[in-house]
């Protein structure tokens, strides 16, 4: 039997965002993921930044072409549109130096 959903319960139905929330956290405290000293505990949220966020500082640390590859990782994240994945590529230090550097490479080799 297909499912439209990713994750379903064990009785086939659709998980609930906070049912899903909830055993994240639980998961989180089963195998000793503390929080940060005046943190907030780990969000599912924050793996999803982590991983779009890490997947596009190794396309840049690559070389490869990361405007081509960007609809990949939009659809991945279920955006409708690139656009909506764009904001990842400043939301953090690292990725914006590698792009600035990218960047540079780019003008320095142009006629």
């Amino acid at each position: 039997m297909g499912h439209d959903n990713l994750f379903v319960s064990s009785a086939g139905r659709p998980l609930r965002s906070a049912d899903f929330s909830r055993t994240f956290r639980e998961l989180c405290q089963e195998v000793s993921i503390g929080t940060a000293p005046g943190g907030s505990s780990a969000r599912l949220g924050d793996l999803r930044h982590s991983f779009a966020v890490s997947t596009l500082v190794d396309w840049h640390r690559s070389g490869a072409d990361v405007a081509c590859l960007l609809p990949v990782l939009s659809a991945y994240l279920g955006h409708l549109r690139p656009a909506n994945t764009y904001w990842y590529l400043q939301a953090v230090p690292e990725l914006m130096a590698l792009a600035a550097g990218r960047l540079g490479e780019t003008w320095e080799g142009a006629p």
